[in-house]
């Protein structure tokens, strides 16, 4: 009986030590190929995860804008301010408007930002601020926290939503045609052009998500009452965000 159970065991030992490496190889090629599946993931979320931007294109020439008169509203040397925006993929996901160097009072400045498609928007108007900025610089972005309904004064490099007030009838925007690059609209009445909140409901990346954004982008400045006149000293600037996707480079054999 002992002669046999040792005969047994061998013959168990023999065929543990035939099965065990063939197990453990197949081990390593499935561990090798799970590797290979989780890099090849990794490199598909690194590569295909994050779009091309923000990236910032800028006009520093200065604009002034002049008070009103009797005879109509004050319009903006140059009138518009132009950026060229090239060399982007993708369609447009994310938009922010800076300006630059702000001196005067904005109280009674108005913007009209014009895509390149032609789509409109006006992203500044009847903002109610003291008179006295020095060189301030601020950024108009959808995910500020604030807009600029309440604000006694605008922060040096802070963001705010677009705003746009008009507490009467007389201080709806207008954007007259002036010059030989008058803007596509003068954007009365009420809705020939988008407007940011509470006067309108658009914001910067629903009136221009989704289009292409090379080409010339213009900003129309006006005073739309006597008394106050402002100065962007240090012009302004775009950043993009847009949804391109770079290829994932294709594995060498």
């Amino acid at each position: 009986m002992k002669m046999n159970h040792r005969i047994v065991n061998t013959r168990a030992t023999q065929a543990a030590r035939t099965l065990y490496p063939a197990a453990r190889l197949q081990r390593r090629r499935v561990g090798a190929a799970l590797a290979l599946t989780v890099l090849a993931s990794l490199c598909l979320f690194v590569a295909g995860g994050a779009a091309q931007g923000p990236v910032t294109f800028t006009n520093t020439a200065p604009i002034v804008i002049p008070d009103a008169t009797a005879a109509g509203v004050g319009v903006a040397s140059p009138y518009p301010s132009a950026i060229n925006v090239a060399g982007l993929s993708g369609a447009l996901t994310d938009l922010n408007v800076t300006l630059h160097g702000l001196n005067g009072s904005p109280y009674n400045t108005a913007l009209l930002l014009v895509a390149p498609n032609g789509t409109r928007m006006i992203i500044q108007a009847n903002i109610q601020t003291s008179s006295d900025h020095s060189n301030v610089s601020y950024t108009l972005d959808d995910s500020a926290p604030a807009d600029m309904v309440l604000i006694n004064r605008i922060r040096s490099d802070n963001s705010y939503r677009p705003t746009v007030l008009v507490p009467s009838a007389e201080a709806e925007p207008e954007f007259p045609e002036v010059g030989g690059d008058p803007p596509p609209a003068d954007c009365l009445p009420k809705g020939e052009c988008l407007s940011a909140a509470p006067y309108g409901t658009a914001k910067l990346n629903s009136a221009f998500g989704g289009i292409d954004p090379n080409g010339t982008w213009k900003l129309y400045a006006v005073d739309l009452f006597e008394g106050e006149t402002s100065t962007y000293a240090g012009g302004w600037s775009l950043s993009i965000t847009t949804n391109f996707i770079e290829p994932m480079p294709t594995p060498s054999a």
